[in-house]
């Protein structure tokens, strides 16, 4: 039972008129008085409600004199309204809603300090927070909460005993209490405290621990051993400091060698020590001297190598190792990466004439430098680069005139053959004298030397032939065979060149019937047989056994043919380049060429790859690269690629074992550029194709595009 006093009662009644207004105290009742109080209180919330839904139907509109407000009407329609059909009306419609806030931005830019630059954030946030606060829930079991529980108990305790004391606080009765507060004046060992609500515990079971682990000792070990036996040497070993100990082992092999002159031997141990600039003249005891009496030339030589390969290591990682992975979403398409670019000094402002490869030593090649400016003719130069060191070249020798032309002997790598400018043809043996100029033979007036340059040498090795002999052909309309016969060089004309003009027995063509030659090349798979490009644009087909007539005339080309290159697996398919812009695919067949590429400037050079019968590249003097592959694009070059800003390409070579060329400009430099996957199926793949596979794809593509002749 409750209590109420007649204040406590006209709250109730009025409760807007109390609102605000301190309680007044308690005063004790009868048990009637507070029955009726309840009543009353009930009839007020009864009379306040019904009121209340009076109101509200008013408002609304919708005073029907007490009807029932949850009965189902009609519902009223506005004049309007779309009038539909009850197909129209059962029809549905389907929407998908999603949880994306519209209203969050779509370009937020941020900076990738991993790529240096601004990139778009590819996902954005969708979440909206409207409400977050940061719950205070402690664990019973914890210390704080024990304390918090014991405060609250003596808070309660102290709360009972102040209601006791006062005398104007009435007895209450909870539901479900088993204890009551006693009203006067006792002792408080007869206070009743009534039960608790006991508190909710946490679900989540929330607990926060921490822990903190055991630092290990840091432990040292060390060993001694005895130290090996070494000398002290301190030097800085800087690429002048190598050419200058290589320059003081030559001076020092030659007073060696001079053993009747004293004199000589002192002049020349002064010049041993002038190398280094850091020591007085004369001082043998000099770290530099006292390493020139224990390092030889061939350990400076593989010193320079360390040096370079430490300085150039991630060149090489990339040449061997390395491959281009955007060729996997490019097909049809590839690229060149630029490796070294191999410059001598003392081949600046010089042309790249001609390029080698050696054919034993896959990283060693010979370069010619001359000018292709007949208004300023310069003295020539022969290096030979090897990839082991891009800085320096292996071997150097300048000639009278300029090269024009050069190639390697496909057996004995150290014989190497030069055609210059002024007709000289010349051979220079590498191993022995290599960096002297000297040659081991050469052509004279008396020899059958040639009146105008020579454009091109090429090897000749047969199986029964043991000498050594080479071609050559020059602008005077002569094929010329060179024999090395002891110690001079024999000469035997194997074919005139002829123009057209002189097959019409015209009187006028009797004077212009010579025809420069410009270029040749020797079939690999038939040694007698040879192609020889001339300036007029044809391209004859001669025979080493008679050279009074061709075999066949091959006339395409409208300027002078700069190139002509036979297929390394087919027989009877070739290539062509010349100064109208054009390269040509031949048929021997066939007097008219199977393809034509425009390339849009004059061509310099072609050249097949040898790892496969339908790649080729060619260079032209616009500075690009153009690399072909008929097997996957019969139409257009795979790759077509700027790599020097100034300069225009003169030549190119493949490499016949690693994915590399090299292209020359008229700068003096030697552009090492690496084939990409795209380029190189054939190489990529494990299962090389053998060759007569290469003759069937090739045969494959040139039947598709016409008939040949058998």
């Amino acid at each position: 039972s409750l209590k109420v006093p007649d204040a406590a009662k006209a709250a109730l009644k009025s409760p807007s008129k109390n609102l605000g207004k301190p309680a007044p105290p308690l005063q004790k009742q009868s048990s009637t008085n507070s029955l009726v109080g309840s009543r009353a209180a009930m009839r007020s919330r009864t009379k306040l409600a019904s009121v209340s839904q009076s109101r509200l139907r008013r408002e609304s509109g919708r005073d029907d004199g007490g009807e029932d407000d949850w009965e189902q009407k009609d519902p009223v329609r506005p004049a309007d309204q779309l009038q539909l059909t009850e197909d129209e009306l059962k029809q549905e419609f389907t929407r998908i809603l999603n949880a994306n806030n519209p209203h969050a931005p779509h370009n937020i830019v941020r900076f990738s300090f991993k790529e240096r630059e601004y990139k778009q954030t590819a996902t954005v946030e969708q979440a909206v927070f409207t409400f977050s606060l940061d719950g205070n829930l402690l664990p019973l079991d914890s210390d704080e909460g024990r304390r918090q529980k014991a405060k609250r108990k003596s808070t309660l305790r102290q709360g009972s005993r102040a209601s006791i004391q006062d005398p104007g606080l009435v007895e209450l009765k909870v539901p479900g209490a088993t204890a009551t507060t006693s009203t006067g004046t006792g002792d408080d060992d007869d206070i009743a405290v009534a039960p608790e609500k006991k508190a909710l515990r946490n679900q989540f079971n929330f607990s926060e621990r921490a822990s903190q682990t055991f630092n290990q000792t840091s432990k040292e070990r060390a060993a001694q051993t005895e130290p090996p036996p070494r000398a002290a040497f301190g030097a800085t070993a800087t690429q002048w400091a190598i050419y200058d100990a290589y320059v003081a082992d030559q001076a020092r092999q030659a007073a060696l060698k001079d053993k009747k002159a004293v004199s000589k031997k002192e002049t020349t141990r002064d010049k041993v020590s002038d190398y280094s600039e850091t020591h007085d003249r004369g001082d043998d005891s000099s770290p530099w001297a006292a390493a020139g009496k224990v390092v030889t030339l061939t350990d400076a030589k593989k010193l320079e190598r360390m040096v370079n390969q430490n300085t150039f290591d991630e060149v090489l990682q990339d040449l061997f190792y390395w491959e281009d992975p955007s060729d996997e979403f490019k097909p049809g398409q590839g690229s060149l990466l630029p490796l070294w670019r191999m410059v001598s000094e003392a081949a600046r402002k010089r042309t790249v004439t001609a390029l080698s490869w050696c054919p034993q030593y896959f990283d060693l090649f010979a370069v010619g430098y001359g000018s292709y400016d007949y208004l300023r003719p310069t003295a020539g130069l022969v290096a030979v680069f090897s990839l082991k060191n891009p800085s320096f070249p292996e071997f150097e020798f300048e000639t009278p005139a300029g090269v024009m032309c050069l190639d390697f002997h496909p057996k004995q790598s150290d014989l190497l053959v030069i055609g210059l400018y002024d007709g000289t043809v010349a051979v220079h043996r590498l191993r022995y004298g290599g960096g002297t100029g000297k040659p081991l033979y050469a052509s004279s007036p008396k020899s059958g030397q040639h009146t105008d340059p020579v454009w091109q040498v090429r090897w000749r090795v047969g199986d029964d032939d043991k000498s050594y002999s080479f071609c050559s052909v020059s602008s005077d309309s002569r094929v010329v065979q060179w024999t090395i016969v002891k110690n001079e060089l024999q000469h035997t004309d194997m074919a005139a060149l002829q123009s057209d003009a002189a097959n019409t027995g015209a009187v006028e063509a009797s004077v212009f019937t010579k025809a420069a030659g410009t270029c040749m090349a020797f079939c690999p798979q038939n040694a007698g047989q040879f192609l020889v490009g001339t300036e007029d644009g044809a391209i004859r087909l001669c025979s080493t056994a008679y050279g009074s007539k061709y075999l066949n005339s091959y006339l395409g080309h409208g300027m002078a043919v700069y190139n002509v290159a036979w297929n390394a697996f087919h027989p009877r398919v070739f290539v062509s380049c010349g100064a109208d812009w054009t390269i040509r695919l031949w048929d021997s067949a066939s007097t008219t060429a199977v393809f034509s590429f425009d390339l849009g400037s004059p061509v310099g050079d072609v050249a097949w790859a040898p790892f496969s019968s339908c790649v080729f590249a060619a260079v032209t003097t616009s500075g690009q690269v153009h690399v072909f592959d008929l097997q996957q694009n019969k139409h257009e070059p795979m790759c077509v690629q700027s790599v020097a800003k100034k300069g225009h390409f003169t030549h190119l070579a493949f490499n016949s074992k690693l994915p590399l060329i090299i292209v020359g400009d008229d700068r003096g430099a030697v552009h090492n550029l690496k084939l990409s996957p795209n380029l190189r199926k054939n190489l990529k793949d494990k299962k090389v194709p053998s060759a007569e596979a290469q003759i069937a794809a090739l045969d494959k593509i040139l039947d598709s595009v016409k008939d040949l002749p058998e």
